[in-house]
């Protein structure tokens, strides 16, 4: 389940260029500079003015890292020699692993061309429509507000929470015969039960393989509370790339330009049909002038400082955030 995958999302994790991470920092900033909801964002003019936001800015904030999560769920991008694993099998394993295994294909590699790409606010299979991924996103954004407000602790069973709290993404996330919901024995070597922070705290720092993994330690649970919540913030600034959703059109196969667009997401794309043309949405991004107006979706920027806002609250706006997510990052209008 740890196969390594291909990180497909538009704005990529640290080896394509910071664009979540930078996001981010401007999603934080936004909040420390708002007293009580975000209202409205500030976001940069144009490409070159994202671009100059530094790594020692962004790295002041608290979940740059964290956003990286759902690219990157083993950390392997963290040592030069992991990078170096990940290049070769992003192109070689994740492909074949799924044509070989079918529709599940693990975490990693599940999560890019298998059954979980709505982590990324896409399609998972050809048969999948807007309505069940819309569905599929809510479940995944439920379960990760849960864990990040401390409403789900990282010792529950993995699976047996997912299918308490994960709604229709539950069977995405721990289908029928998982071998990780229980306790296992592998070759004389014995395996715990997975639980909720097993899934948000691997770390795959060998040099040749990644059949088995580490976790980080995570004493009071708040390493797997912030990557759900850098799971949130990802899931948000993915769909507004081309690569992943149509917002005020439908081309699922590209040409596609790093426009942010800020209109109701009419359909989610599926990678395979993208492929060739998804990395021309990974550049740094540009804001339309949908983002602009108060007609149109919020903006990432915004969007993402309200996730934070909501996550400060704590269970309790739960409900809030997603309605916020379904309707005003998505469009409550997609069909």
């Amino acid at each position: 389940m740890l196969a390594v995958s291909a990180p497909a999302a538009a704005y990529n994790i640290h080896a394509k260029g910071k664009h979540h991470e930078r996001m981010t920092w401007l999603s934080e900033k936004c909040l420390a500079d708002s007293e009580g909801l975000p209202e409205k964002c500030e976001f940069p003019a144009n490409a070159d003015e994202f671009e100059d936001i530094s790594g020692p800015t962004f790295r002041r904030g608290e979940y740059w890292k964290a956003v990286r999560w759902p690219d990157d769920p083993t950390r392997q991008l963290d040592e030069l020699w992991t990078m170096a694993k990940f290049a070769g099998t992003v192109q070689f394993v994740c492909p074949s692993l799924v044509e070989e295994q079918g529709f599940f294909a693990g975490l990693t590699c599940g999560s890019h061309y298998g059954q979980m790409q709505f982590l990324h606010a896409m399609s998972s299979a050809e048969d999948e429509t807007t309505e069940h991924t819309r569905a599929l996103i809510e479940g995944w954004s439920r379960f990760s507000f849960r864990v990040a407000v401390g409403a789900i602790e990282p010792s529950e069973n993995y699976c047996e929470s997912t299918h308490r709290n994960a709604g229709a993404a539950a069977t995405r996330l721990a289908p029928e015969g998982l071998e990780y919901c229980e306790a296992r024995t592998v070759d004389g070597v014995n395996f715990d039960a997975w639980t909720v922070g097993t899934l948000l705290t691997f770390h795959c720092d060998k040099m040749f393989s990644s059949k088995t993994c580490d976790l980080l330690v995570d004493e009071d649970g708040s390493l797997a509370r912030r990557s759900a919540v850098g799971a949130l913030l990802h899931l948000i600034q993915d769909s507004y790339s081309q690569a992943h959703t149509g917002r005020g059109e439908d081309n699922p196969t590209g040409p596609y330009t790093p426009k942010v667009e800020c209109s109701p997401v009419e359909s989610f794309y599926l990678y395979v049909h993208n492929e060739a043309n998804h990395s021309a949405a990974d550049r740094a991004p540009y804001f339309a002038e949908s983002c602009s107006s108060e007609n149109g979706t919020l903006d990432p920027i915004t969007a993402g400082a309200r996730l934070l806002y909501y996550v400060q609250q704590g269970s309790e706006s739960e409900e809030a955030t997603i309605d916020m997510i379904l309707n005003d990052v998505l469009g409550g209008n997609a069909s």
